[in-house]
């Protein structure tokens, strides 16, 4: 028997396949509630991107806050600096042999205020009770005497001395790296010995310990004794500058150390180091708010009589707010 082969026949003719569509029914009960639902849902995701919106906000404003904590040593919220945080010093301005007061620069550094005030005196100006000026009186009883007197007549705290002349100011400004200034005239001074000759033009740069001291010497000052020592204030304010930025608030008491092997001064290292996280918040408000924390205070006097200057009634009310005591 033979095998069968069963071919299978395909038919090539076009057919169209139906696809079979469902249509998706929702429930009559659903249908009704459509509006609600969808609203609702709307509202859902609005609280849901209001929620994550706020939770960054939040976590943006932490972050803010550790930055603002972290950039200084002291938020104002924790430490409070008042007067027993401040310090007051008398700078004498002698001649060479520290015999004879020349100016006479009073300083306040003020923490709590975060501002340093400097006020230059004439040795002609009367401060003791006695009725001596201040240059009779720092014949006396040295720089000590007339710091006291300066406690007494503006109501300060304790007031401090420092004594300096040429050779003191030279190593002081060294010591310092140096100070800026700006100068009003063209200086072209030959001394007699001509250890002290002064050539320097008008305008702002830095000035070298021996420059400087030079400069703030010259007896033939163009605008006079007063602007003269008006400078040195300006001077001391200056350095007062440069030292209390951020940068180097922890070598301020480095420069403290300098200072005094310069200078002859009665601020001892314990009571710098009482002040000490005080000035370096100073530093850094400075650099906080970019600007100069020192303020030149000057003082009106008249004629007392004698070649003596008298304090006017109006700059001694200044005198006392700005040196006075803020504790009482």
């Amino acid at each position: 028997m033979k095998n069968k082969k069963h071919i299978v026949s395909f038919d090539a003719t076009p057919v169209k396949v139906r696809r079979s569509r469902r249509k998706l029914v929702l429930p009559d009960s659903v249908m009704d509630n459509l509006p609600k639902i969808i609203i609702i849902s709307i509202i859902a995701v609005i609280v849901l991107i209001f929620l994550i919106i706020a939770g960054l906000m939040n976590v943006a404003r932490d972050i803010m806050k550790n930055q603002n904590s972290s950039s200084s040593t002291v938020s104002s919220g924790e430490v409070a600096y008042g007067e027993r945080d401040s310090l007051t010093v008398l700078i004498v301005k002698t001649d060479d042999t520290k015999t004879i007061a020349e100016h006479f620069i009073l300083m306040r550094l003020d923490p709590a205020e975060n501002a340093a005030y400097f006020t230059p005196f004439s040795p002609d100006t009367v401060i003791a009770s006695s009725g001596q000026t201040m240059g009779e009186r720092y014949s006396t009883a040295g720089a000590g005497g007339c710091a006291k007197d300066i406690e007494e007549r503006f109501g300060s705290s304790k007031v401090y001395n420092s004594t300096i002349n040429f050779a003191s100011m030279i190593k002081l400004i060294d010591a310092v790296g140096g100070v800026k200034l700006t100068v009003e005239y063209d200086f072209n001074y030959k001394s007699k010995n001509n250890d002290r000759n002064i050539y320097c033009a008008k305008g702002s740069r830095s000035f070298s310990g021996g420059e400087a001291a030079r400069l703030l010497d010259c007896p033939e000052w163009p605008g006079g004794v007063e602007e003269q020592r008006l400078m040195y204030a300006r001077t001391f304010a200056s350095i007062a500058n440069d030292i209390l930025v951020q940068s180097r608030s922890n070598i301020i008491d480095k420069y403290y150390n300098k200072i005094s092997d310069a200078v002859t001064n009665n601020v001892g290292a314990g009571v710098f180091q009482d002040v000490l996280p005080a000035l370096e918040n100073m530093a850094f408000y400075r650099d906080k708010s970019l600007r100069d924390i020192t303020k030149i205070v000057p003082v009106e006097t008249t004629p007392a009589g004698d070649g003596k200057r008298a304090i006017t009634e109006s700059s001694m009310q200044v005198m006392h707010r700005v040196y006075g005591r803020r504790d009482v």
